[in-house]
């Protein structure tokens, strides 16, 4: 299953590359992402989101669902929740990204102490992927109060690529694990 979730998003990319990336929209990403991981581990994830639908630019929508995807693995392998939830807001001067659970929580201070070696790489890579697109993540939780991931980006949203050799193609093999 796993295999053919990864062929799936390489087919996803290739074709959004080829095609027309300005046909692929935010929703339908977040719709997916939501519905495949829902698939394979069987824990429902809720989409909150207003009816008007923000335009993004292709790199910020690849960022976003890197973002989502990590944030919602996280809950699956740390949370221990019950159900997760993705919500998208927009203001006059932002849009905001929230992926939340009722799991467990965890005190982030007490994290980020530990040595470098005892932690994951996710929390810094959505940190990493929303300052890419000029935006920040906050993470809100606290020792049985769940979790919320929440990324704000400035509206014009930047298009992603801020070094110039961090291709499309390299993000694939990395998050894939090529």
């Amino acid at each position: 299953a796993m295999a053919a979730d990864i062929h799936a998003d390489i087919r996803w990319t290739v074709r959004a590359v080829r095609d027309d990336p300005t046909q692929i929209h935010l929703y339908p990403v977040i719709t997916s992402i939501i519905e495949r991981f829902q698939h394979n581990t069987g824990l429902a994830v809720e989409f909150r989101r207003p009816a008007a639908e923000p335009a993004l630019p292709f790199d910020a929508l690849r960022h976003l669902g890197y973002i989502i995807e990590e944030a919602l693995i996280n809950i699956w392998k740390h949370a221990r929740a019950n159900r997760g939830w993705v919500e998208v807001t927009q203001s006059d001067d932002a849009i905001q990204v929230v992926i939340g659970d009722d799991g467990i929580g965890f005190d982030p201070v007490t994290v980020a102490a530990w040595p470098a070696g005892s932690r994951g790489w996710g929390l810094q890579n959505i940190a990493e992927r929303a300052v890419q697109m000029g935006g920040v993540s906050t993470i809100h939780a606290a020792p049985g109060q769940g979790t919320r991931v929440q990324i704000t980006l400035p509206l014009p949203v930047a298009n992603g690529e801020t070094a110039p050799s961090h291709t499309m193609l390299e993000d694939v093999w990395h998050l894939f694990g090529f």
